[in-house]
C-alpha cells in the first residue's frame, strides 16, 4: 500500500490522541488496529507515537487539563503557522495556544474555528506526518460537523483556501470541502435535535477491512457504539468510542475511494 513523506498543504497531515489513560489507549488502538505503540518517555510528557511497518500513523498523548475530554485532533498542513494563525483570528477563529517549534520536528498550533471546532496546524520537520495511506488502520477521510455550514466555508476558505461543494440533499445535505479540485474533507451541517447535545467537532475516519468486524472489536475491548454501522455512498461505516470516550469513525470502502491525506 502507498507509503507517503509528504502531505499537500491544507490538507490532513497529522491525528492526535489526547485520552485520560494512555495505558489503557494503547491496549485498546493496538488492540483494533494493529498499531504498534511504545509509551513515550516522561522528558517528552509521555507522546507515543502510532506506527505500522515502522512508520508513523498517529500520535497518542495524556490530558494536559483535568477538564478537558478525550478526544482526537485533525492537524493540517501550513508552510506559515504564523501567517495562518493570524488569518484564524483575523475571521473569527480562537488559538488555544501560541505557535511553538516542536523540537527540530515541525512547528505547530492548535485552534478553533468561529463555531468552537477544534483543529490543529502542523508545518513539517523533521516529522512529515503520517506515514502510510489507503490501507486499514490509518486515517482515511476527516469531517467537520457543523451547525453553521455557511460560516464554516467561509472561515475555512480564508484558512486553507478550500471550496466547498454545493449541498447533497438525499444524504443530509452533505458537503465536501475541496482543494485545487480535490475533496479533502467532508461537512456535515447538524440539522434537527439528534445533534443536540453534540458540540462542533472534526471526526477522524480511520480505514477498516469490515466495518462490522471493528464494532464487534470495539465492543469486546471495552468501547461502545454511538452510530451502528450503516451504508453510505463510498462504503459502510460506524462511530465508535474508546473506553475514555474519544470518538472516532472506521469506514469499509465498497468500490470506491476516498481522498487521503
Amino acid at each position: 500500500m502507498p507509503e507517503i513523506d509528504d502531505h499537500p498543504t491544507g490538507t490532513a497531515v497529522w491525528f492526535d490522541l489526547m485520552t485520560s489513560d494512555l495505558d489503557a489507549a494503547v491496549r485498546f488502538y493496538s488492540d483494533l488496529f494493529g498499531w504498534e505503540i511504545e509509551i513515550g518517555p516522561e522528558e517528552v510528557g509521555h507522546y507515543s507515537m502510532a506506527t505500522l511497518r515502522g512508520l508513523p500513523i498517529v500520535g497518542l498523548m495524556p490530558l494536559t487539563q483535568e477538564d478537558q475530554q478525550p478526544s482526537w485532533t485533525v492537524f493540517f498542513r501550513s508552510d506559515d503557522i504564523d501567517g495562518s494563525a493570524t488569518t484564524i483570528t483575523s475571521h473569527g477563529g480562537s488559538l488555544l495556544g501560541e505557535p511553538t517549534d516542536v523540537l527540530d520536528l515541525g512547528r505547530t498550533v492548535a485552534a478553533t474555528d468561529p463555531s468552537g471546532a477544534t483543529f490543529g496546524l502542523w508545518r513539517p520537520g523533521r516529522h512529515r506526518g503520517t506515514g502510510i495511506v489507503d490501507e486499514s488502520g490509518t486515517p482515511c477521510w476527516v469531517e467537520l460537523a457543523t451547525r453553521d455550514a455557511e460560516r464554516a466555508s467561509l472561515f475555512y476558505r480564508h484558512v486553507f483556501g478550500w471550496d466547498v461543494s454545493e449541498p447533497d440533499v438525499e444524504h443530509g445535505h452533505y458537503q465536501q470541502f475541496r482543494l485545487d479540485g480535490v475533496d479533502v474533507a467532508g461537512l456535515m451541517p447538524m440539522i434537527g435535535s439528534t445533534w443536540d447535545a453534540i458540540a462542533d467537532n472534526w471526526m477522524v475516519y480511520f480505514q477498516v477491512a469490515d466495518a462490522d468486524e471493528a464494532v464487534e472489536r470495539c465492543a469486546a475491548l471495552g468501547g461502545t457504539v454511538a452510530v451502528p454501522p450503516m451504508q453510505v455512498p463510498p462504503g459502510r461505516f460506524a462511530v465508535l468510542a474508546d473506553p475514555q470516550g474519544a470518538h472516532l469513525s472506521v469506514l469499509e470502502l465498497i468500490g470506491a475511494e476516498v481522498a487521503t491525506a
